[in-house]
């Protein structure tokens, strides 16, 4: 069975970047395991304050038990430039980059260490046996999309003192239609109402984009860094 982990900042952070594709995934079997920051005790607003290793080992660690085969954190633009997005993102590249190098080493030696359950051995021979290597994406919100959003007055302009530009075009690796899921999407993010500001201009919006695709950078598999070339194709899947 796949198994996504999903690290994002705040509870609500999922329904709004990924609510599609997680309700769609979910439906074909994946498995999904999530590691939420402020959840954890970290203090909201406050992730880029941190001790540097803090957050990074702590997101390791949730990559280390739960052994996911995909990845999934905000882009260097954390959609909305809030700092906390922001600090996410560096913080699960380099907590990926550490997993990925301590299954290069474990595949090396083919020896577990600790006390695991046996479910854990399980699926770490998977990996090591089948050769798999983790990949990591970004969700992100294309620039294209970003300045309709603008003209449609779905986004503001600027955010946290910022304009907002969203990720070029051209990094856009792989796009998710969540056309079928929008109502599951709609109504978890509704379930963080008061958390959302303007929630209901956000989703009774006609034509929000964000509601019918959703948008990621493919950033790592296993140790290798992935640079989109300009003939490269746009995937439909993770």
């Amino acid at each position: 069975m796949k198994k996504i982990l999903l690290v994002f900042a705040h509870p609500w952070d999922e329904a709004v970047a990924v609510g599609g594709t997680v309700a769609k995934y979910n439906k074909i079997g994946w498995q999904m395991e999530r590691f939420c920051a402020t959840n954890l005790g970290y203090a909201e607003g406050k992730l880029s304050e941190l001790t540097p290793g803090t957050l990074e080992d702590s997101i390791f660690r949730a990559m280390e038990s739960g052994l996911p085969d995909v990845v999934i954190t905000f882009d260097q633009t954390g959609i909305s430039n809030h700092p906390d997005h922001i600090k996410m993102c560096f913080a699960v590249t380099y907590a990926f980059q550490k997993y990925a190098l301590w299954l290069v080493g474990l595949r090396k030696k083919y020896r577990m260490y600790g006390v695991r359950d046996e479910q854990w051995l399980k699926r770490l021979d998977s990996f090591l046996v089948g050769n798999i290597d983790p990949k990591l994406y970004y969700t992100c919100m294309p620039s294209s999309v970003v300045r309709h959003a603008i003209n449609e007055r779905i986004i503001p302009a600027e955010n946290f003192g910022k304009p907002m530009q969203g990720a070029d075009d051209s990094l856009i690796t792989t796009i998710i239609d969540i056309r079928k899921q929008s109502t599951i999407k709609l109504n978890a993010i509704k379930a963080h109402e008061s958390q959302v500001v303007d929630v209901d201009g956000f989703v009774q919006r006609e034509g929000n984009p964000l509601f019918d695709q959703e948008y990621f950078i493919y950033r790592m598999q296993g140790t290798e860094e992935i640079f989109v070339g300009k003939n490269d194709s746009v995937s439909s899947r993770l």
